[in-house]
């Protein structure tokens, strides 16, 4: 019997062709001598995330599926199991509360989603070793402690020296007594080229303004010293600016995407290239209000199509 072979989905095409572009690129850079931060290979990785994006929510919206499939207790006929039940049901609820449109995202919020980005990665088990994800409650603790002993050693859980990228989102809370008391959302990305001494960073704000904009960099600076065990250099990165007050935690989640992706990019090039804002910053400037706005909402509906409590399921 001769075998089938499967034919091809659009979307394995379309992938196939985009890697075979990036490729192509990266070899007429070298042909050419070029540096790996050429317009022509900036050009094709701005263009790889782009077609990504298409695909990426529906495979997002899997991954908050299968997350609440795994953690969301069974229903069972007890009147303990049932409670256990409506308790998870109305956490997700409130959660999702802080998805819906005009609301800021908070603490539980941002740890949700980046959650969600960790599970993406489970499959790029390299990449999973080499990003750092501070959730906002360390980053909170680590711009407000004070004990530098205590700093070392909730620094050396880490393990640095095994990482390449950190994601931390900023608040602009200054009450170390009161959780969930800041109104800013920001993101401070921190990289690390050839040696441990060799570490970058670059502040992200949806927001800026020349009022804030120093007191902002000067927390980043102070919060990336914290976090590294070392004095290094913050940039100010360029990105998308946001039309309203409430939008910038989903673009601190947006962000954390793209960099990712083009992180993923990268590798899968086969070349040896270092990692910076040139990677990133072309498509973090490209984000749209619509495309915060369709994020949060698929966020919301697979949270409460998730919760099987009639009061929280998506209508």
């Amino acid at each position: 019997m001769t075998p089938v072979v499967p034919t091809p989905s659009l979307e394995e095409k379309e992938d196939m062709a985009l890697q075979t572009a990036i490729l192509q690129s990266l070899q007429e850079g070298d042909t050419l001598g070029n540096s790996p931060e050429d317009p022509a290979l900036q050009a094709a990785i701005c263009l790889s995330l782009q077609e990504d994006t298409r695909h990426d929510d529906d495979s997002f919206e899997e991954a908050v599926r299968q997350s609440l499939q795994e953690h969301a207790p069974i229903p069972g006929s007890n009147k303990a199991a049932k409670l256990r039940h409506q308790g998870c049901a109305s956490a997700m609820g409130q959660l999702a509360q802080t998805f819906e449109p005009a609301q800021w995202l908070n603490d539980a919020s941002l740890s949700y989603g980046f959650d969600q980005l960790v599970r993406e990665q489970e499959n790029e088990a390299a990449l999973v070793t080499d990003v750092l994800f501070i959730d906002p409650a360390t980053s909170f603790w680590f711009a407000c402690h004070e004990d530098a002993a205590d700093l070392i050693e909730a620094r050396s859980s880490f393990r640095m020296q095994d990482k390449m990228l950190v994601l931390c989102p900023v608040t602009d809370s200054e009450n170390p007594n009161e959780a969930d008391s800041g109104t800013h959302w920001s993101l401070l990305v921190c990289w690390r080229g050839t040696s441990m001494a060799n570490w970058r960073c670059a502040y992200y704000d949806s927001l800026a303004s020349q009022r804030r904009t120093m007191k902002a960099m000067q927390k980043a600076a102070s919060l990336g010293e914290r976090l590294l065990g070392r004095t290094v250099p913050v940039d100010f990165g360029s990105c998308a600016q946001q039309t309203n007050s409430y939008d910038c935690g989903v673009y601190v989640l947006m962000f954390s995407r793209i960099i990712l992706d083009s992180v993923q990019v990268c590798r899968g090039s086969g070349h040896s290239l270092h990692l910076g804002p040139w990677s990133w910053e072309l498509f973090l400037q490209q984000v749209t209000p619509e495309q915060v706005e369709n994020h949060r909402l698929v966020l919301r509906h697979r949270i409460l199509s998730n919760c099987s409590e009639p009061g929280l399921r998506a209508p």
